[in-house]
């Protein structure tokens, strides 16, 4: 029983490092150090590859990860970057609200 709990402890931590790698998702945390003014490179560094960047008429754009919460909730982390690649706001919700 050990020996099958170590396995699956093991493949759940490479199942959470491929996703991780696989880009897209981030932790309340992470996205906390987030701030207005950091460049796109800046958060790209911290959070890596976002699941998905939709571009706006004006010509921003958003990174939009999925964040799980301390209560295993997941919603999205939507990132709003301005013309000039710098990080205008970031919001948590399934639609952008603030919360």
């Amino acid at each position: 029983m050990k020996l099958h709990n170590a396995l699956l402890a093991s493949a759940l931590g490479l199942a959470a490092v491929a996703a991780n790698a696989a880009g897209g998702t981030a932790t309340e945390r992470q996205i906390n150090t987030i701030r207005a003014g950091q460049s796109q490179t800046d958060v790209l560094q911290i959070l890596g590859k976002p699941s998905y960047s939709p571009n706006w008429a004006d010509g921003s754009h958003s990174l939009v990860y999925y964040v799980s919460d301390a209560q295993n909730r997941t919603t999205r982390a939507y990132i709003d970057v301005g013309r000039d690649n710098k990080v205008l706001d970031v919001q948590f919700g399934d639609d952008g609200e603030e919360n």
